[in-house]
């Protein structure tokens, strides 16, 4: 017999969710708070006030709007059982547990978490530096005596034949379930989708970059539940809901690793309230042996200026194509920008160097090791618009190529602290500036990086294994 159950909420949530309940339950009735709805009809059913839910036989209430919290308590103050939220919490429940056991990839096999063993989540392997240095990080602890493991939510990306051989490894889903995947982690409670995908409690949970996986470390029972964050979170948290959801998310991490000084500041300046978290600056790892192994001799009969990075609206790259136009109408053909990566906005980059037909700019797509563009390169350019932290800025460095890159919070700390480069004004005239003068010449006295980059690495090494437990002498 099906559950007779009132929805509170008739939204984009509701729209989302209807597809995947329609025909499993009996809808009794609809509720929301907008007055102008009432008594109206929503797919055949009525829109009753709150307070009309009282007078409904039902099994349950499923609050569908993204203010569930302060609706609950609404629908407690007006005297509706809570029974009923959490039997509709429960029947919402056993429905996605049907519906993500039907899609989930290898059902039977369980993320095996012990006791002394460090499990990383992520969302992805795709193409951007934070998963580039998260396999770095897999090849330093497999040379270890650290038991390790990896959740990748979904199956896709550019690095899982970069994993090293034996490095255990599991997928929950593929990429075209994710749609009801992310409605799962927004009405399912965070603990029951771990039992539902058979996740077993590790000594250390590592959520290594925002997103689903920070759900399902949070919600362990890890000795230590640590996030990873790599970016400038004043970019990305631009508005109140948004930074009030990563507070709460954030409040339930022991620990936070942070790969810039610049990044633990803004961070601490949005959270200062989270005083229990204990924070740690760590680079990213910059895998020494395989650039070098990688790197082969290239030469270029043009000044060139090598991009490398996911094509994102963040990165920048659209500004680099608009410069390149304007240096072609002034007369300059003394130089090629080359742009190494894939992304969402390679579509709109193509588009752009089509029409306003600029040549001399080339997209490679993405590359595993771009390290032999970058050593032949005369300037690798980053024109991030917000950047956490670079690998590419220290690859680039280690290569001892000259780095032209906008004052991001991470890369103003490396070349502050490294030299090694110019750091430009975030926009596109400073940008513009800086490519005319290498074309002229006149950035040719860049200084080399001032500190041996493999001593920063195996700073960066000690740091984690210190988290993590073990020795160094890592690479």
């Amino acid at each position: 017999m099906k559950k007779r159950i009132v929805i509170f909420g008739t939204g984009s949530l509701y729209r989302r969710t209807l597809i995947y309940i329609n025909g499993l339950c009996d809808i009794v009735a609809f509720s929301d708070n907008n007055n102008s709805l009432h008594g109206s009809i929503i797919d055949g059913v009525t829109v009753i006030p709150p307070e009309d839910i009282l007078l409904k036989e039902i099994d349950g209430i499923f609050i569908l709007s993204s203010y569930d919290k302060e609706i609950h308590s609404q629908l407690i103050n007006i005297g509706v059982d809570e029974s009923m939220i959490a039997n509709g919490r429960e029947i919402l429940t056993d429905i996605f547990q049907s519906l993500l056991g039907g899609v989930l990839i290898n059902s039977d096999a369980h993320v095996s978490g012990t006791k002394g063993n460090v499990s990383f989540f992520i969302d992805t392997l795709g193409n951007g530096g934070a998963e580039k240095a998260l396999v770095d990080l897999t090849k330093m602890l497999s040379k270890k005596n650290i038991s390790a493991s990896l959740t990748v939510t979904f199956n896709t990306g550019d690095y899982f034949d970069s994993i090293p051989d034996g490095f255990p490894i599991r997928v929950l889903f593929n990429p075209s379930d994710k749609e009801l995947v992310d409605l799962a982690f927004t009405l399912i409670e965070w603990k029951a989708l771990r039992r539902i995908l058979r996740i077993t409690d590790s000594s250390i949970e590592v959520s290594f970059l925002d997103g689903l996986s920070s759900c399902l470390v949070v919600a362990g029972n890890a000795d230590k539940k640590i996030g990873w964050i790599h970016s400038d979170l004043t970019y990305y948290l631009n508005d109140e809901k948004k930074k009030k959801d990563a507070s709460m998310l954030y409040s339930l991490f022991t620990d936070i690793v942070f790969v810039t000084h610049n990044a633990q500041f803004i961070w601490e300046c949005l959270f200062s309230e989270h005083t229990h978290v204990q924070k740690h600056v760590i680079y990213n790892i910059v895998n020494v042996s395989d650039i070098t192994r990688h790197k082969r001799q290239l030469a270029f009969d043009k000044i060139t200026f090598v991009a490398v990075g996911r094509l994102d609206y963040v990165k920048g790259f659209d500004l680099l194509v608009s410069i390149c136009n304007r240096l072609n109408e002034e007369g300059y053909d003394n130089y090629q920008l080359l742009i190494i990566g894939e992304g969402n906005d390679r579509p709109h980059i193509l588009k752009m160097i089509e029409e306003l037909n600029v040549p001399n700019v080339s997209l490679l797509g993405h590359l595993a090791y771009p390290y032999q563009y970058i050593d032949a390169a005369d300037f690798l350019i980053s024109s991030s618009r917000s950047e956490g932290f670079s690998l590419v800025i220290l690859e680039s460095l280690l290569l001892g190529t000259p780095v032209i890159a906008t004052k991001t919070a991470g890369a103003m700390e490396l070349i502050t602290n490294l030299g090694g480069g110019v750091l430009v004004e975030n926009n596109i005239d400073a940008l513009y500036l800086a490519m005319k003068n290498a074309c002229n010449g006149e950035l040719n006295e860049i200084l080399p990086a001032i500190k041996n980059l493999e001593d920063i690495n195996r700073e960066t090494c000690d740091k984690i294994i210190g988290i993590f437990g073990g020795g160094s002498d890592v690479f």
